[in-house]
């Protein structure tokens, strides 16, 4: 005891020196040991909720009505992949299927469908929906989101199945683990299927179950713009972009969102040049560029300081189709929507090269010169680097000359066109059949056998036996 007293009142200083590497690596041990703390309890907690009768209430379409059968539940995170799910609930209405729609967006178009086979709800936005989603009921989950099991949203028990279908007809570019626990995925083409197995082979996962059925966004898309390019050729245009003089070719600036991004990582030293050019310029930024705070600022110190520039203009709230339908080619990074415009307008698309890191994406966890996009990007148009901005009017000049690759990138990517929501409904049923039928393996035995027994019963010889008897 008196080793412990004298211990707390003589403090002597220790020179102890931990090097920054170490104290880095023990920090992240530490957020990582809490995380998968909170990860774990979480999970105790849904699936204590799970077998809760009050969960019988989230079944698929809710109630006892007939759609309280949930055989396909599909969930979207907001209005902007209504166009990714539309075409599927177009062929599930026409083919009279039962199906339920959840959103976390009270202004999803698909709450104002007029359908008697389908059944829309809106059940909130973040924990409210991840609680409803985990307690869920239904044979098949259909989700444009990434990350289950990973993320918020955890595998329900009361689901049988659940299947991604890709908003993308790249490559996509996931976070870590964005696709392993789905037990199918929907993919636009064979690049997308080639890109699954390759990150299933590098996580060592389960192999899942991978159908091709093309693109159903881009095939909505595609109406769109046909609607609105015929639109624009009749008296009253629509269109609410703008150009001062159509007659000039015109330059379509759409990048992704980031630190990574054209927007963060150049700015005025693309844009100005580019007004420079006297070519019409459309600069439209990413949606999720106005949520964050330091993207929304630098787009607020652009657009301040390009005012003087009649020739470029802002293009922000519209969808991107009336863009798309005014420009001779783009200009981006990385964004998904380089292959959109090269499907749906057959026009080159310029990329700024730069070593994006793919740390935290799947794409990190196989060979970067395995990755269809990186070697695509030469073929639809050419890169460019920082170092020859100051002659960007002539490399666009050169890029509008060059679209001999495009109709080839453009039929490997585009599979299916305008069809890709039958395609996708069909797998659905597909998957949907093998589940009553592996449900029903049991009483398919038993009925099996009892078709055994009638054929013995009513053998010849078993019936000479009872004549004789009598």
């Amino acid at each position: 005891m008196k080793f412990l007293f004298l211990s707390f009142v003589f403090v002597t200083p220790l020179f102890a020196y931990l090097d920054p590497g170490s104290g880095s690596l023990l920090l992240s041990s530490i957020v990582a040991l809490f995380a998968s703390i909170v990860f774990f309890i979480k999970n105790i907690f849904y699936k204590l909720l799970s077998f809760s009768p009050s969960a019988l209430r989230y079944r698929g379409g809710g109630g006892s009505s007939l759609k309280s059968a949930h055989f396909i539940v599909f969930y979207s995170e907001g209005r902007q992949y209504y166009n990714t799910f539309k075409p599927l609930l177009d062929s599930l209405d026409s083919i009279k299927h039962l199906y339920t729609f959840y959103t976390s967006d009270e202004d999803d178009p698909a709450l104002k469908r007029d359908t008697s086979v389908g059944e829309y709800s809106y059940i909130g936005k973040g924990n409210k929906a991840y609680a409803r989603l985990n307690m869920l009921k239904a044979d098949i989950c259909v989700l444009t989101t990434p990350g289950l099991d990973v993320l918020h949203i955890k595998r329900s028990r009361g689901v049988k199945h659940y299947c991604h279908i890709v908003h993308s007809i790249s490559p996509m570019t996931y976070r870590v683990f964005g696709i392993d626990y789905f037990d199918s995925v929907l993919v636009a083409n064979e690049v997308q299927e080639d890109f699954v197995r390759e990150v299933e082979k590098a996580h060592n996962v389960k192999r899942k179950y991978i159908a091709i059925t093309g693109s159903t966004y881009l095939d909505e898309l595609s109406c769109n713009l046909q609607s609105s390019t015929n639109l624009e050729s009749s008296s009253t245009s629509v269109n609410p972009i703008t150009l001062k003089d159509k007659s000039k070719k015109t330059i379509l600036i759409s990048p992704s969102w980031g630190k990574e991004t054209l927007l963060s990582k150049y700015g005025l030293k693309l844009l100005e040049p580019l007004a420079r050019t006297g070519y019409n310029i459309i600069v439209r930024p990413h949606p999720q560029s106005f949520i964050t705070e330091s993207e929304a600022q630098n787009i607020a110190s652009l657009k301040e300081t390009l005012a003087k520039y009649d020739n470029l203009i802002w293009d922000q709230d519209t969808p991107n189709i009336y863009a798309f339908s005014l420009c001779d080619m783009m200009i981006s990074d990385f964004s998904s929507v380089i292959f959109d415009f090269v499907c749906l307008q057959g026009k080159p698309v310029l990329t700024i090269k730069n070593d994006m890191d793919l740390s935290g994406y799947d794409m990190a966890d196989i060979s970067r010169d395995s990755i269809w996009t990186f070697k695509a990007l030469e073929r639809i148009g050419g890169r460019c680097v920082e170092s020859e901005f100051a002659n960007i009017g002539q490399k666009c000049d050169e890029v509008m000359q060059n679209t001999k690759d495009l109709d080839s990138v453009r039929k490997l990517l585009w599979r299916y066109p305008h069809s890709a929501g039958d395609q996708s409904v069909l797998e659905l049923l597909k998957i949907e059949r093998e589940l009553i039928e592996s449900s029903l393996k049991p009483q398919s035995l038993l009925i099996s056998r009892l078709r055994e027994l009638d054929s013995m019963i009513s053998l010849n010889r078993f019936t000479h036996s009872q004549s004789t008897l009598h």
